[in-house]
């Protein structure tokens, strides 16, 4: 079988990334061992996160029970950029921006009820665009939107909140922000989200309901979320 040299050099760089998020602080020898990935290839990956401040360096940690050198520990940069996520229903936009490892920077809403499907989407860029950087290098670095419906490759299929099934809204503040732009149902991201961050544990396979106006279900099996059409 071939294998794409650029697929599984961005299947790596995602993979020691999420170590370092995960299981920060950490070296890179630990990193090789966690993924069975060679010295060489893990250090490549390494310096270059390190030379885009992805990553930084906070000191030495333990040498081993054999001695020598101390490992150098990294962690994740949480000052190199943060992200928005917004929850749209049907009457209300609340959006929050947050930091690369989730902690939370601010939180507005805002009741949308009365407002035309144009002003709220045009009140979401003004909020996006004019956003402060809150002293991170590289500020604003991705936009989130979590809706009740059907998402399918970042458009919307079918969605409560009317006008807006079939636009692309992904593409189009994509364009207007040029930033990265992901669209997915709740059901989903709070699976993601118990998988990740429940009580500082990982779960490998969790189930979310949410109940509203229907019900939707979000999946993950294997640590991977699957879609269900509902």
């Amino acid at each position: 079988m071939i294998i794409n040299k650029h697929v599984m050099r961005s299947t790596n760089e995602k993979q020691v990334l999420q170590q370092v998020i995960n299981e920060g602080p950490i070296s890179r020898s630990q990193i090789s061992r966690n993924l069975s990935l060679n010295k060489v290839t893990v250090s490549d990956i390494y310096n270059q996160l390190l030379r885009t401040q992805f990553i930084k360096e906070i000191g030495c940690g333990v040498s081993t029970k054999n001695g020598g050198r101390k490992p150098v520990m990294a962690e994740l940069n949480v000052n190199y950029g943060f992200v928005a996520s917004i929850d749209m229903t049907a009457d209300a936009v609340k959006l929050m921006y947050s930091r690369l490892n989730g902690k939370i920077l601010h939180f507005q809403s805002f009741k949308t009820s009365d407002m035309t499907l144009t002003d709220v989407i045009d009140l979401i860029e003004d909020q996006l665009r004019n956003v402060d950087d809150y002293g991170t290098i590289h500020g604003l670095m991705g936009v989130a939107i979590a809706l009740d419906g059907i998402i399918y490759e970042n458009k919307i299929l079918k969605t409560p909140i009317k006008g807006l099934t079939h636009f692309d809204l992904a593409k189009y503040l994509r364009d207007k922000l040029r930033i990265p732009v992901v669209l997915e149902k709740k059901a989903n991201l709070t699976a993601v989200f118990e998988r990740d961050f429940h009580d500082n544990e990982i779960f490998d396979n969790v189930v979310s309901v949410v109940v509203r106006d229907q019900i939707h279900a979000g999946i993950v099996a294997d640590s991977r979320l699957y879609s269900v059409w509902s």
